[in-house]
């Protein structure tokens, strides 16, 4: 039977890929269904083009979508168990996955900073309603639950490193 910080690791991984796709479709849409207008730019003015804030929204999410499917093949390597692979439960790149995470933890503070202060900072964003609205509060939390995600994801590879690389946080030192 998998230890159950295994499952977890594979559950955190995965949902890493869910959230980055979930931001990525809602920030790109934005920029698709409205020829370049993001969340509440101001549609009628086309020179008023503001994106940053679907821009960022999408490369960050990018970038978390593709170190999503690695650290979730690499945590369904380690619930395996193959043996040839080994080389994943290693201290150093568990300290290369957790470095990773709190660059993607920070990434998407980021994101959800401009896409809060994108929202925020429209005279029009308290009166204005529907779809756009809702999409940029959508992305501002799963921006936020991202990053949630990603820290979790650090912590249990900083205690991974702290106990020696073991595939358990739960494991102590090595003998």
């Amino acid at each position: 039977m998998p230890e159950i910080a295994s499952v977890v690791h594979v559950a955190l991984a995965a949902l890493s890929i869910l959230l980055a796709i979930i931001v990525l479709g809602i920030t790109s849409d934005r920029l698709v269904t409205f020829g370049g207008f993001c969340f509440l730019g101001d549609i009628s003015r086309p020179t008023s083009r503001d994106t940053r804030g679907c821009d960022t929204g999408i490369a960050i999410s990018a970038i978390g979508f593709v170190l999503g499917i690695i650290i979730t093949v690499t945590a369904v390597i380690e619930l395996m168990g193959i043996k040839a692979l080994e080389v994943v439960n290693s201290k150093p790149v568990t300290l290369i996955r957790a470095i990773a995470s709190a660059i993607m933890a920070f990434l998407f503070l980021v994101a959800f900073g401009v896409i809060v202060d994108e929202f925020n900072s429209n005279s029009r964003a308290k009166t204005f309603g529907g779809s756009l609205k809702n999409d940029a509060q959508a992305a501002a939390a799963f921006s936020f639950f991202s990053i949630a995600n990603w820290v979790a994801l650090m912590v249990l590879y900083i205690l991974r490193v702290v106990r020696g690389g073991s595939s358990s946080p739960a494991a102590g030192p090595p003998a």
